[in-house]
């Protein structure tokens, strides 16, 4: 399993409540891949950013920090109001760690969400 196909089958498992927590994910070698790395291997790739908030982003991931700050470029933001989901168009955003609950690798947001991997087939 790699760590996209790792972080996308937690995604489709996880709950509201357990999706603020900290994976840490196991590579194909059995060594230990930790958040900072994975988010390196996001740089230049499409990620969906879930906010402690009820807004959600998607865009390039151009950079990070040790805190977590990221710098995102060709942003759409999402938010939902009670009017329902209001999407805003940005060309950069800077992200404040703190408020980053989520990030999903790969994934063109709540448009798109990722699938969780299709069942075997039942063997005869």
């Amino acid at each position: 399993v790699t760590a996209h196909e790792a972080v996308e089958q937690f995604v489709a498992s996880a709950s509201p409540q357990n999706r603020c927590r900290t994976v840490f994910l196991m590579d194909g070698a059995g060594s230990t891949l930790f958040p900072l790395e994975l988010i390196d291997k996001c740089i230049g790739s499409r990620c969906w950013i879930v906010m402690k908030s009820d807004k959600e982003l998607v865009g390039t991931l151009r950079g990070f920090d040790d805190y977590v700050n990221m710098v995102l470029e060709d942003v759409i933001e999402y938010e939902l109001t009670a009017e329902g989901r209001r999407s805003t168009k940005l060309d950069q955003i800077l992200l404040n760690g703190n408020n980053i609950c989520m990030l999903i690798p790969g994934s063109d947001g709540p448009e798109n969400p990722p699938q969780p991997p299709a069942p075997p087939a039942p063997q005869e």
